[in-house]
């Protein structure tokens, strides 16, 4: 840096410099998601995540192997995807040792699900390869499976009554997908069998 006075004279040339802030590393983050993760600068003690205006949401944890989480259930600026979303790590004395900054990604799709009937005796559809899928009747769970690998799963569950509402949702890697939803239909009436006799038209001889 040189000073320059009225008189056009300088000063000496005098140096600084400007220590950059080491940024901590992010795991993707899903708009609903339970913990924010990912790992912290050297020598950082304490971390929070803080909203786009700056407004502290809430801290979290360092572990020794460098790694953090916060657990961020319920907080609704982190619960839309688009948001952005800021990560703060500090030393033990509180000065900022780190930051960086994501946008909050979007949540897993719904699964689909095929149609269910007071006859089914399964709910099937797809899904996301290796999530877990939960079928509901209000907060009741009634079945629980497992997307195979080409995305298809099947679900055992007991015959329910026509109008009966069901919800279907999964999840993978604690991403929590929302609800579809569908009403168990009518399906086909098992045919009704008449009774058959035999008559024997052979004649008793003698």
């Amino acid at each position: 840096v040189v000073a320059q006075d009225v008189n056009n004279r300088y000063s000496e040339v005098a140096t600084s410099s400007v220590k950059s802030i080491p940024a901590p590393l992010i795991n993707l983050y899903r708009a609903g998601q339970t913990y924010i993760t990912g790992s912290v600068p050297t020598n950082a003690s304490r971390v929070s995540v803080y909203d786009k205006t700056g407004k502290l949401l809430r801290n979290g944890q360092v572990y020794e192997d460098g790694t953090f989480r916060i657990y961020v259930s319920g907080v609704p600026e982190l619960q839309l995807a688009g948001n952005h979303l800021t990560i703060k790590t500090f030393t033990v004395n509180g000065e900022r040792n780190g930051e960086a900054s994501q946008i909050i990604s979007r949540a897993i799709d719904e699964p689909t699900v095929l149609r269910v009937t007071h006859n089914s005796t399964e709910v099937s559809g797809t899904g996301l390869a290796g999530a877990d899928v939960f079928v509901k009747v209000g907060m009741k769970e009634i079945g629980t499976g497992k997307v195979t690998s080409n995305g298809s799963y099947t679900i055992p569950i007991a015959k329910q009554a026509v109008g009966t509402k069901l919800s279907v949702h999964q999840e993978r890697n604690g991403v929590l997908s929302l609800a579809t939803e569908l009403t168990v239909a009518k399906g086909l009436d098992a045919p009704e069998i008449n009774r058959f006799y035999a008559r024997d038209n052979s004649r008793i001889g003698g």
